[in-house]
C-alpha cells in the first residue's frame, strides 16, 4: 500500500512510515489524543514547519504531539500564572481551530505551544465564568424559593405523616381554645 503526501505528494509504503520509530511513536502519540484534536492536528502541525520547502523531521513531530499529550492529559490550562482552569478536549480543539482560522496572527515557524495555550486558556476562563455566573443564579433561585417555602412551612415534609396528623389537631384545638 502506497501512501501520497497531500502537500509534496512524495510516495512511501505504509511499511515504509512503520519503519521509522520516530514515525511509528508519532503516530501511536497522535491515536492518543482526544478524538475532537486529531483532526486539527495536521494543520497545527504544519505551523511548525520552517519557511523553507524542508518538511519537519518526525522526531520533532513526535516531541511536538508529546507535548500535546502532556497538555491536554492535565484536564486544566495554566496561563501566566494565573489560576489554573478546567479544559477539556473541545476547548483545546477549539483553540488549536481559532489558530488555524487566523494564520495571519501566528507568527511561523512555531517554537511552542504559548499561543495555543493563551487562546485554551481564555476559552477555559469564560467557560469558567459562565459556569460560576450559572451557580450563583441557582443560589440567588434557590434562596428566593426557601424564603417563598417558610411563609407556608407545611410540617409534612419534616416529620411522618403520623406526626403531621397529630401537630395540626393540635394546633386545631388550640387555635379553637383560644377563641373561646
Amino acid at each position: 500500500m502506497l501512501l501520497m503526501c497531500p502537500c509534496c505528494q512524495a510516495t512511501a509504503s505504509l511499511e515504509a512510515w512503520s519503519g521509522n520509530v520516530a514515525a511509528r511513536n508519532t503516530l501511536a502519540a497522535i491515536s492518543r489524543l482526544p478524538g475532537v484534536v486529531v483532526r486539527h492536528v495536521p494543520g497545527y502541525l504544519a505551523l511548525f514547519r520552517p519557511a523553507s520547502d524542508h518538511g519537519l523531521a518526525w522526531e520533532q513531530v513526535q516531541k511536538v504531539v508529546a507535548e500535546l499529550n502532556v497538555l491536554m492529559t492535565k484536564g486544566t490550562v495554566v496561563y501566566s500564572h494565573k489560576v489554573a482552569r478546567p479544559c477539556t478536549p473541545e476547548m483545546w480543539a477549539k483553540a488549536m481551530e481559532t489558530m488555524l482560522a487566523q494564520l495571519d496572527k501566528v507568527k511561523r515557524p512555531l517554537k511552542g505551544h504559548g499561543y495555543l495555550i493563551t487562546i485554551a486558556y481564555e476559552l477555559a476562563d469564560k467557560a469558567d465564568a459562565d459556569k460560576e455566573k450559572r451557580v450563583e443564579q441557582e443560589r440567588a433561585s434557590r434562596t428566593v424559593e426557601t424564603q417563598d417555602q417558610e411563609k407556608g412551612f407545611d410540617w409534612s415534609q419534616a416529620v411522618t405523616p403520623e406526626m403531621a396528623a397529630e401537630i395540626r389537631a393540635k394546633s386545631e384545638f388550640f387555635k379553637n381554645a383560644n377563641k373561646n
